[in-house]
């Protein structure tokens, strides 16, 4: 406010954070989150815009350069994971019978298109070696049981200890994430190098909406923004 007008606040500022949150609780605590925001009232319609986004979560860091609300159609928003856990990452939605270490490095550039959000060309890859091990599970048994070539598939994930683990990350407007995931490693159990390539599919909006991660996290940045006012 100046001079009895209100002014848009310039989107580049010698400052660093104006908004720190020490810990959101979700059902992935994520904490030291930090950004940079604006409130924009250059044009008719009220903008809030954040920069320099950063927040560690699931063992690891994540970063987003720039995102606004309401959110532009086609304008990507730039998701930075480094070293997530993926046991940690596994633990929000656990299935019988399998069990995955190791940490993983990529990008997920999120897309909106008016309706829904979308993933196009994202990456992720392991950061040093990690296990997997699928042993006991129904629907894996089931796959198992129908098919020589899943059998060997699945018996060599059984005690992987793999060196190469990277998918190729998209997501349609229904919600599910596809990752074209390439793993090579060896399983000492079968004596045996191993090198598999999967196409795998998950719900992620509906573990999302499940979770009341989206709400929770809303909740905690409105709060927080409000203290910046005071």
């Amino acid at each position: 406010l100046q001079n009895g007008e209100i002014k848009p606040v310039p989107e580049k500022t010698n400052t660093l954070s104006n908004l720190t949150i020490a810990k959101i609780e979700t059902a992935t605590p994520i904490n030291h989150f930090s950004a940079r925001t604006f409130i924009d009232f250059s044009q008719d319609d009220i903008k809030l815009l954040a920069d320099n986004i950063s927040g560690k979560l699931l063992g690891g860091r994540f970063e987003i350069p720039k995102v606004q609300w309401p959110f532009r159609k086609n304008l990507p928003v730039k998701v930075t994971l480094t070293k997530i856990d993926l046991e940690k990452l596994l633990e929000l939605d656990k299935k019988q019978g399998i069990v995955v270490t190791g940490k993983v490095s990529g990008h997920l550039p999120i897309q909106y298109d008016g309706e829904n959000f979308l993933i196009k060309g994202g990456s992720i890859k392991n950061v040093g070696d990690g296990l997997i091990q699928v042993y006991n599970n129904p629907a894996v048994e089931e796959l198992k049981a129908s098919s020589t070539e899943l059998k060997l598939a699945f018996s060599a994930l059984e005690n992987l200890h793999y060196h190469h683990l990277s998918s190729d990350v998209s997501m349609a407007d229904d919600g599910y994430m596809l990752l074209d995931t390439a793993i090579k490693g060896r399983n000492p159990d079968l004596d045996n190098d191993v090198n598999l390539n999967l196409n795998l599919s998950y719900d992620l909006l509906g573990l999302i909406e499940s979770l009341n991660i989206t709400e929770d996290f809303e909740s905690k940045i409105i709060k927080g923004l409000q203290k910046t006012k005071n």
